[in-house]
């Protein structure tokens, strides 16, 4: 399912990426951390101003901006592990990848 968020971002031009031969793709660092900046931005204030909520703070929006960047980091490395057919690594990198979605989920539910 992750994959297939990230793909379809990639798709739709959302998300910037680099072409490593004929079927790979890379995304730099500072493109996640521009779209991630970026979506999470976008997605705290208007939130909270619709349904009529506080502002969320300041120090708990660079929680979840840390928290999405900690989860992007954590996909990033696990699409890349997949080519290589590493199944050790990518079991690493799907462990950190859902500590990263617990993570997130955690602050999420304790933001709400």
């Amino acid at each position: 399912m992750l994959l297939l968020t990230v793909r379809n971002w990639l798709d739709r031009g959302d998300m910037r990426e680099t072409r490593v031969g004929p079927r790979r793709i890379r995304v730099r660092e500072s493109d996640l951390e521009a779209f991630l900046e970026q979506r999470s931005g976008a997605n705290l204030k208007p939130l909270g101003t619709q349904a009529g909520l506080p502002p969320i703070d300041e120090r708990r929006r660079q929680q979840e901006i840390a928290a999405w960047k900690s989860l992007g980091n954590a996909m990033s490395k696990t699409m890349s592990s997949v080519p290589h057919g590493n199944r050790r690594q990518l079991s690493k990198h799907l462990e950190q990848l859902a500590a990263a979605a617990d993570a997130l989920s955690a602050l999420l539910k304790h933001l709400a």
